[in-house]
C-alpha cells in the first residue's frame, strides 16, 4: 500500500514537472517569436522628388522614391512594389508597368527607384496621391505593407509655380528656351526672386533675376539659358526669394535633360572662292570679246 502511494505521488510530481517545463518552453518560444517579430524589416517611403517640374494635366514626369528599411537588424529581400492612385489622375507612362522589382534592402539601408508616370488630361486638383504597396521576405516570413504620399501640383510658399518647361534640344552657346508660369498668392510684393540653374551653362544663365512679383498677379515668361558643352546635359532649376516673414525660400522646380548639339559654323574654302572669282572674270571677258566681234561685224556689213 505504501509503495502504491509513493508511486502515485511520484507520478504526480513528474506530471507537475512536465507541465512546468512545457510552460517554460512555450514562454521561451513566445518571447523568441515576439523578439523576431519586433526586428523584422519594414519597408517605407523615406522621401521623393519629381523630375520634369510640377504636375500638369497631360504631362509626363518621373517620380524618384527613396525607400528605407527601418529595421536595424534584418534585411528585406525579394521586394516587389506596386503603385496605384485612388484618384486615378496619375498612372504608369506608356510601355511601363505598375509593378517594380526592388530586390534587397539591407538592415537600415535605402534604395532608390524611378517611376515614369503620366498625368491625366483631366487632372485639375491641387495634389495627387500615390500609394506604394510592398511585398517582401524578412526572417523567412513573407510580409507586406503600404505607404501613400501626396504630391502637390505646384510649388508651395508665397510664389506658386504652375508650370515650367525647358526645350529638349539646344545648341552650344545658343539660346535655349525656359518657359515658366507663376504667381504671387500673398498680399505682399516679392522683390528678389531668382531662377538658379545648375549644370553646364554660362555664368549669365546660372542666376536669372525675375522682375518684382506683385500681390495676386500671375506671370508667364520665356527666359533663356545657354549651354557650354554638347551631349546629353542635365540641369536642375531652383526658385529662390525672400517671403514676407523675411525667410529665404528655395523651391526645387525639378531636373531636366537637354540634348545639346555642337555649334555649327560656316567653313569658307578660300581656294574654291578664288577659282569661282577668276572663273566669273573669265566668263565676263569672253562675253565682252563676243560682243565686240558682233559690233565689228555689224559695222563692216553696213
Amino acid at each position: 500500500m505504501n509503495k502504491f502511494i509513493l508511486r502515485f505521488k511520484a507520478g504526480i510530481l513528474l506530471c507537475l514537472l512536465a507541465m512546468v517545463v512545457g510552460t517554460m518552453n512555450f514562454s521561451v518560444v513566445s518571447k523568441a517569436t515576439e523578439a523576431e517579430s519586433s526586428v523584422a524589416a519594414i519597408v517605407v517611403v523615406d522621401s521623393y522628388t519629381v523630375d520634369g517640374g510640377p504636375l500638369e494635366a497631360g504631362k509626363d514626369v518621373t517620380i524618384n522614391l527613396t525607400l528605407h528599411n527601418t529595421s536595424k537588424n534584418s534585411a528585406a529581400s525579394s521586394i516587389l512594389m506596386n503603385i496605384s492612385s485612388a484618384t486615378g489622375f496619375i498612372y504608369p507612362s506608356y510601355g511601363n508597368d505598375n509593378q517594380f522589382f526592388i530586390g534587397t534592402i539591407s538592415a537600415g539601408g535605402t534604395e532608390s527607384v524611378s517611376i515614369p508616370v503620366s498625368v491625366s488630361q483631366y487632372y485639375n486638383s491641387e495634389a495627387v496621391d500615390l500609394t506604394c504597396s510592398f511585398e517582401y521576405i524578412s526572417l523567412g516570413v513573407r510580409l507586406s505593407n503600404s505607404a501613400t504620399i501626396v504630391i502637390p501640383s505646384s510649388s508651395g510658399g508665397s510664389v506658386e509655380v504652375r508650370s515650367i518647361n525647358v526645350s529638349s534640344h539646344a545648341t552650344v552657346y545658343g539660346d535655349s528656351l525656359l518657359s515658366i508660369n507663376y504667381g504671387n498668392r500673398t498680399a505682399d510684393k516679392i522683390t528678389d526672386a531668382e531662377i538658379l540653374v545648375t549644370g553646364n551653362v554660362t555664368n549669365d544663365s546660372r542666376v536669372i533675376e525675375l522682375d518684382d512679383i506683385k500681390p495676386g498677379k500671375s506671370y508667364s515668361e520665356d527666359l533663356h539659358i545657354t549651354f557650354t558643352q554638347p551631349g546629353d546635359q542635365e540641369i536642375e532649376i531652383v526658385l529662390t526669394y525672400t517671403d514676407n516673414d523675411g525667410q529665404k525660400v528655395e523651391t526645387d522646380l525639378g531636373k531636366f535633360s537637354v540634348e545639346v548639339e555642337e555649334e555649327k559654323t560656316a567653313v569658307v574654302n578660300n581656294e574654291n572662292e578664288e577659282i569661282l572669282l577668276w572663273g566669273g572674270r573669265g566668263i565676263a571677258a569672253v562675253g565682252s570679246i563676243i560682243a565686240l566681234i558682233a559690233v565689228i561685224w555689224y559695222i563692216k556689213k553696213r
